[in-house]
């Protein structure tokens, strides 16, 4: 399944199948590969990659630090890397965001390709061509647009997976929230088995992807103020990975996100009561962990004022007005978060 997005002047040739990496990597001859140990020795057998082409990073943000960019180039130099040739990285959203970064500036730009590796990169991370590093503990505060020239999502990383899905599929159901009812309608007819068989998840990845893509053509270098409506539920999201120090998913944070934003707009006015209904009964049905992220929203006021939707005391929300209609509304931050913290303690 195969189709071609367009974000502002730039082509991204998708492509998502079983197997789709295992075809395409022995064709990719001026391309030097980028991931990670853990993928490597999760996944050696479906890549099969040219070990003389092929560099290993760190898993985590500390991939993302200046010392890591710096050491790529330095690799990327000493194999004599041109500026016709391609990087293409394997991997999550950390990987990702180095690689890009990297392409993006090694010799003023080479060329990016993507095989991500988790249903999160797959409809979310890979698309879009935000990139960037994080500077003095502060994630992606340096870093570019770039979009991948060319994304492989081969589901046989996925295959089986399930905690893997159950930590992207948030990002699936903020889209049908955000834009598409009927896709909230599909999720709440399928469970997660039904949702994983063959004849369901190309097709989901694919719809999914191009609502992101759609989304990203509209505002592609984030200026505009429309693309800022994928971030619905991240706001608390972010908050609640942040209070709990990075150890709580990001798909359970952003489920909980989404479900706590929609109540907190429903209680001044905003949003229609159903809206959160259904959203917590997605999280049941698919098996996703709310509760312990719903202990740390409690403490997220400390954390949500470095959110990079917030402009002086003023929040940027993405509402839900019903499903599948939503707006982007400024907001005095605190009054959103007496509101919150009063959800809360209902």
């Amino acid at each position: 399944m195969r189709e071609i997005f367009s974000i502002g002047k730039e082509t991204t040739e998708y492509t998502v199948g079983r197997g789709v990496a295992g075809k395409e990597i022995p064709e990719m001859k001026k391309t030097v590969f980028i991931t990670s140990s853990t993928v490597m020795d999760r996944f050696s057998g479906i890549l099969n990659l040219p070990m003389e082409r092929t560099i290993r990073v760190e898993d985590g943000e500390n991939a993302k630090s200046f010392e890591s960019y710096e050491n790529l180039i330095s690799t990327l130099l000493d194999m004599n890397i041109q500026r016709d040739h391609t990087l293409c990285y394997i991997g999550g959203g950390t990987i990702g965001d180095i690689s890009g970064f990297v392409a993006s500036t090694y010799r003023r730009g080479i060329g990016l390709a993507a095989i991500p590796t988790t249903l999160l990169s797959m409809i979310d991370s890979s698309v879009g061509g935000k990139n960037g590093i994080n500077v003095s503990g502060k994630k992606n505060m340096a870093g570019t647009f770039m979009n991948p020239h060319m994304i492989l999502a081969d589901t046989l990383f996925i295959e089986n997976q399930k905690e893997l899905v159950k930590n992207g599929l948030p990002e699936a159901v903020k889209h049908g929230m955000i834009l598409k009812a009927q896709l909230i309608e599909k999720l709440e007819n399928l469970n997660l088995d039904q949702l994983m068989s063959a004849g369901n998840l190309e097709g989901f990845i694919m719809e999914n992807a191009k609502i992101k893509a759609d989304v990203c053509n509209a505002d592609p270098f984030d200026t505009e103020g429309f693309r800022n409506i994928l971030n619905f539920g991240h706001t608390v999201g972010h908050g609640i990975e942040a209070a709990s120090g990075w150890n709580i998913s990001h798909g359970e944070a952003v489920m909980s996100g989404m479900i706590l934003e929609a109540e907190t707009t429903r209680s001044m006015g905003l949003t229609k009561p159903e809206v959160a209904e259904r959203l917590r009964k997605l999280s049941v049905r698919y098996g996703i962990d709310i509760e312990r992220s719903m202990k740390f929203a409690k403490k997220i006021r400390e954390f949500i004022k470095f959110d990079k939707k917030i402009s002086g005391s003023g929040i940027f929300l993405p509402v839900i007005r019903d499903v599948g209609n939503s707006e982007i509304m400024e907001m005095d931050l605190w009054k959103f978060m007496d509101a919150l913290e009063r959800v809360l303690e209902a």
